[in-house]
């Protein structure tokens, strides 16, 4: 995901998907307009969005490796702490691919994909225009929802409460409804639990201008072997676990921990690659904040 100076990617696990799935997309951003976009494979298909609260529902033929793209209604931006704001978009069995574009841009997991446990990345890039975003979804049953936040200063203002390091906001949510947070602090490391599977979304807020955000692989989708090469900018790489002291091994024999706060980040310059294992299964994020970050020999 690029945009402006912003980056946020999620290192991606082989996943295999169904075809024909519901994809639940989240639609926060200041921009002036936002599109499902969307490919079919050598046999075409059918395109389908959803807006659940409004019982409504547009469809769209694809012919074969033709595609399209569809306006989102502003109506289903989401602006507030909790909304019922959530879209639902479905691909036919006949492989058609969908791609989300607001500010940003980004491809959704299908609902087979989702989880009831993730972990936060960092996103906030070195400036103090920037706030951290999270979004969590629902998908079609109502869920209670648990946020053990971990911050490293700040605290984090919700529904006339604060809560800090350490602090569980719990809620429930309805289904297709989502939840935003936005703050000016890092929630690197934040735990999210959920009773049924949901969608978890994770970027900025700039200057109220723009949101840039990435979708969220849950634990049960982390790996312990990870390929990372980067081909035109100086990155952060951050790798983040369910357990504290999971050691890092990298291909050269180095060999780091995440520590107590189950936390790991170094730099990364233009044109470096690595090879690493991990004793148990890590989310391994990359994006464009550099300062402060370790390295490894």
């Amino acid at each position: 995901m690029n945009y402006k100076y912003f980056r946020l990617v999620v290192l991606l696990t082989v996943l295999q998907s169904g075809k024909g799935e519901d994809y639940v997309v989240a639609l926060a951003y200041r921009g002036k307009y936002s599109y499902i976009r969307y490919t079919a494979g050598e046999t075409g298909g059918l395109m389908e969005i959803q807006y659940p609260h409004f019982a409504y529902r547009t469809s769209s033929e694809v012919g074969p490796f033709n595609g399209g793209s569809r306006s989102v209604t502003d109506k289903m931006k989401i602006t507030s702490v909790v909304e019922n704001t959530a879209v639902v978009v479905s691909g036919s069995d006949e492989d058609v691919n969908i791609l989300v574009e607001a500010d940003g841009l980004f491809s959704p997991f299908p609902v087979s994909v989702l989880g009831t446990k993730y972990f936060v990345p960092s996103s906030l890039a070195p400036n103090s225009y920037y706030r951290s975003l999270l979004l969590i979804i629902t998908h079609n049953m109502s869920t209670d929802v648990k946020l053990l936040f971990q911050m490293g200063k700040g605290s984090v203002y919700f529904v006339n409460y604060e809560y800090g390091d350490g602090d569980t906001l719990s809620i429930k949510l309805d289904p297709y409804q989502t939840l935003m947070i936005n703050t000016p602090h890092d929630l690197n490391g934040t735990v999210i639990n959920s009773e049924h599977n949901v969608a978890v979304y994770s970027g900025i807020d700039y200057a109220s201008k723009y949101t840039v955000y990435d979708q969220l692989l849950p634990v049960k989708h982390h790996g312990q072997e990870y390929v990372v090469a980067v081909d035109d900018t100086k990155l952060e790489l951050q790798i983040i676990s369910e357990h504290s002291h999971v050691h890092i091994t990298f291909s050269t024999g180095a060999t780091v921990s995440t520590g107590e706060r189950r936390l790991y980040n170094r730099s990364l310059q233009l044109g470096e690659s690595l090879h690493f294992t991990t004793t148990h299964p890590v989310l391994v994020t990359l994006n464009n904040n550099c300062e402060d970050s370790e390295s490894v020999d």
